[in-house]
């Protein structure tokens, strides 16, 4: 019997030894949650300013909320989801660059009257000027629009 009482004694120092081992262990951290990556989609009026030859400006209007201007190296700015639709620049944007005098004629005017237009000066509230292109038959056109084959089309 009293080999049976020692493995008895031996089984139970075993099974204590083991939960004492097993309770000294780390335990393994939680998972961390992983952030889901963001669609990270480009702007398509941005991306058509780009294609065109401008450069996106972002800007904020009175209210504080954002707008993007597609600003060419001409000197032109447009609004660029306007850009975008197929509108072209409309008239009292705001310019993003002042224009220098280089003695020559302003291609936009010169190709309106290559097309049979006439070029017109107009000013905005704010006193900048702008340049459209009016038909005979009623129809006109901002010159840079027109110039660049965007927005409206004569006739």
């Amino acid at each position: 019997m009293q080999s049976r009482t020692g493995i008895i004694i031996i089984l139970g120092l075993c099974i204590a030894a083991g939960i004492f081992i097993a309770g000294c262990t780390q335990q393994a951290a939680p998972a961390q949650p992983t952030a889901l990556p963001t669609a990270g989609l480009a702007n398509p009026a941005s991306v058509s300013c780009v294609e065109k030859g401008g450069t996106v400006e972002i800007k904020k209007d009175a209210s504080g909320g954002e707008y993007g201007m597609c600003n060419f190296p001409n000197g032109t700015s447009c609004e660029e989801w306007a850009l975008f639709r197929g509108e072209g620049c409309k008239p009292g944007v705001e310019l993003s660059a002042t224009a220098t005098v280089i003695g020559m004629p302003n291609p936009a005017a010169v190709y309106c009257g290559q097309v049979g237009g006439t070029s017109k000066i107009l000013k905005n509230p704010d006193g900048s000027e702008y340049g459209m292109c009016a038909f005979a038959n009623g129809t006109s056109c901002e010159e840079w629009a027109l110039f660049r084959g965007e927005g409206c089309k004569a006739g």
